[in-house]
């Protein structure tokens, strides 16, 4: 069985100590206004479902490298001067 930190990479903000978390969670709590989580929260489920429906049964899949994609992909949409659609894969 393999650790998060195996999965993730030891440099991930999700192996961070739980003192280091609240620091973070601390300093970037006030970047984020509730409407602005609120169209980030649908479009990542939006992103998560459509990538799902693109896995075939059966099949194996890496969850670190959809992961990746979902991140990329969020992080390119976010960006206003790009338009939704035009975002590359990694």
């Amino acid at each position: 069985m393999k650790t998060i930190a195996d999965l993730v990479g030891p440099d991930s903000l999700l192996c961070a100590s739980p003192h280091h978390h609240k620091l973070i969670r601390g300093r970037l709590f006030g970047l984020f206004s509730t409407s602005s989580l609120s169209s980030f929260v649908k479009l990542f489920d939006a992103l998560v479902l459509d990538a799902m429906s693109n896995w075939s049964g059966g099949s194996i899949v890496v969850i670190q490298e959809e992961a990746l994609k979902l991140a990329c992909k969020t992080m390119c949409m976010r960006k206003p001067q790009l338009v939704v659609g035009e975002t590359k894969e990694p």
